[in-house]
């Protein structure tokens, strides 16, 4: 457990030296509520097509520093990576607008957080694949920075 929390925080601290605009301070950090959803089958076939296209994809076992550009009303992504159970997942988004940010489980299961400053750490307790996105749900695109 203590080696899960040192990860996640290392991993944290990661992005926030990389990426100057996902720094907050102790103040501003506030408790998230984080969503989920199941994905329809033809919902999970359209994102892995969309995963395996993706040119801009990254592995999700290393941080990688993103700047997307994400469409409006679509979704942008990382490709799929294994995480074994009793780890966790962190992420950091900075978006222009409002969007969400999470994990997808490779059994379509969608774990996500809306706001435009995301930072989280997910606990994974099912070992399977998952990748990490970013969601537009506006008429108009948004930028996501972060890792």
């Amino acid at each position: 457990m203590k080696g899960k929390i040192l990860f996640s925080t290392l991993s944290l601290m990661f992005c926030l030296l990389f990426v100057p605009d996902l720094k907050v301070s102790a103040g501003k950090v506030k408790e998230q509520v984080v969503y989920e959803e199941k994905l329809t089958d033809e919902e999970f076939r359209q994102l892995l097509e969309e995963a395996i296209s993706d040119t801009y994809a990254s592995v999700l076992t290393t941080k990688t520093l993103v700047n997307w550009t994400v469409k409006a009303n679509s979704r942008k992504t990382t490709l799929f990576a294994y995480q074994p159970k009793n780890t966790s997942v962190s992420i950091g988004f900075k978006l222009s607008r409002t969007g969400w940010a999470g994990i997808i489980g490779g059994d379509g299961v969608v774990h996500y957080i809306p706001g435009t400053s995301i930072y989280y750490s997910f606990n994974i307790d099912k070992a399977q694949n998952y990748l990490v996105f970013v969601q537009n749900n506006s008429n108009a695109a948004l930028t996501a920075t972060g890792c």
